[in-house]
């Protein structure tokens, strides 16, 4: 036969129908039984198992806002790092179109004024051009290292505020001690109206 739970003077117990009574502190004869979750220990056992699904929902949403929050920032940088990369190169590339530019010019006057002089034809006028040549070639060079240098200033700045923003990672999560604090209460209320040990009396 199976057990229900009865409201004695001691508080609640369990027991098989036919026993409600003819001990001291039972129920009196005819008290209406009980199932668990029409027992006020029921109750706020399910109101706990509710809490713990509200939590859990809350922190599974609390995580992948982070997560989303965490993803958005660290796709910043990252676009940040290709978007000054690629600013770099284009100031590169503009930088040495100025370059060509003015060696180009000065090489046609330097070739215009030997002509003009009348040395077209002696050596004078490639040692002129290797001369321009190897300066050019030295501009060059000077251009890129300064470009490979902004390009590791900022490359290690950025991918420096990357890590430390990584290091110092905090998420946002309900409140775990104010759980437990309510899951304790609720534990604590089913003991108290719990007032013989169910096995006592069966």
């Amino acid at each position: 036969m199976s057990q229900l739970w009865y409201s004695g003077p001691q508080g609640w117990y369990q027991a098989r129908a036919s026993r409600i009574s003819n001990l001291p502190g039972r129920a009196p004869v005819g008290a209406k039984g009980h199932t668990w979750d029409q027992t006020p220990m029921g109750q706020a056992e399910a109101r706990r198992n509710e809490l713990m699904k509200e939590y859990q929902k809350a922190f599974d949403q609390a995580k992948a806002a982070n997560e989303k929050r965490y993803g958005q920032i660290l796709q910043g940088y990252g676009n940040l790092y290709d978007n000054t990369m690629s600013s770099l190169e284009g100031m590169g590339d503009a930088a040495r179109r100025d370059l060509h530019g003015t060696f180009d010019r000065g090489h046609a006057q330097s070739m215009q004024g030997l002509v003009g002089a009348g040395m077209a034809n002696t050596t004078i006028m490639p040692s002129v051009t290797q001369h321009g040549a190897r300066q050019r070639t030295d501009a060059l060079s000077n251009l890129n290292e300064m470009l490979r240098r902004e390009k590791l200033g900022y490359s290690t700045q950025i991918k420096g505020d990357k890590l430390a923003f990584m290091e110092r990672r905090q998420d946002t999560y309900p409140d775990a001690n104010l759980y437990a604090q309510l899951m304790s209460q609720y534990g604590q209320g089913v003991g108290q109206q719990i007032g013989y040990n169910p096995n006592l009396y069966r």
